[in-house]
């Protein structure tokens, strides 16, 4: 797992004149095509999945591997790989470049990579979603779930992506 609490609130000011500026020297967005390799390492009858977790304006109620609740930050993030070489590799390109304020569109990039002729309307938003469908062929593939929801008790939004091999 990974975890990341970007800050806390007096830092927020700070954070926002750093960061909001771009770089140049950001490294390239490699999302889809970690996230094709993820679900190509996936062989017959295994099935591996990875979570990414955001929080947006309150931070998360319970931080990873405890009790009780974090302190308020204005975002927080974290992906779960459960050590699996692949997901881990989708999940700091994540760390890095997946949306916090809008979750849904980590979701709809998922979607749109996996699903080529899938596309979606610019300013279209999700705040929910439980997509599933195949890549491969009749005899050899993945069955993919991408699922997006809230998790309450976590105080957090959740994408998760299954790779199920056939």
């Amino acid at each position: 797992m990974v975890s990341f609490t970007l800050f806390r609130w007096p830092a927020a000011l700070l954070f926002l004149l750093v960061f909001s500026q771009s770089s140049s020297a950001a490294t390239k967005d490699t999302f889809c095509p970690r996230l094709k390799a993820f679900v190509a390492s996936v062989k017959p009858n295994e099935k591996r999945e990875f979570e990414f977790q955001t929080s947006w304006g309150t931070g998360f109620k319970t931080p990873p591997g405890a009790q009780g609740t974090s302190s308020p930050s204005l975002l927080e993030k974290r992906c779960v790989h459960n050590g699996y070489e692949p997901a881990k590799a989708v999940c700091d390109n994540l760390m890095y470049f997946g949306s916090v304020e809008f979750p849904g569109s980590n979701a709809m990039e998922a979607i749109m990579c996996l699903s080529p002729k899938t596309q979606f309307a610019g300013r279209f938003q999700l705040q929910r979603i439980d997509a599933e469908f195949s890549r491969g062929t009749d005899d050899r593939g993945v069955d993919i779930t991408v699922r997006l929801e809230e998790d309450k008790a976590l105080g957090a939004m959740v994408l998760k992506v299954t790779a199920d091999g056939y």
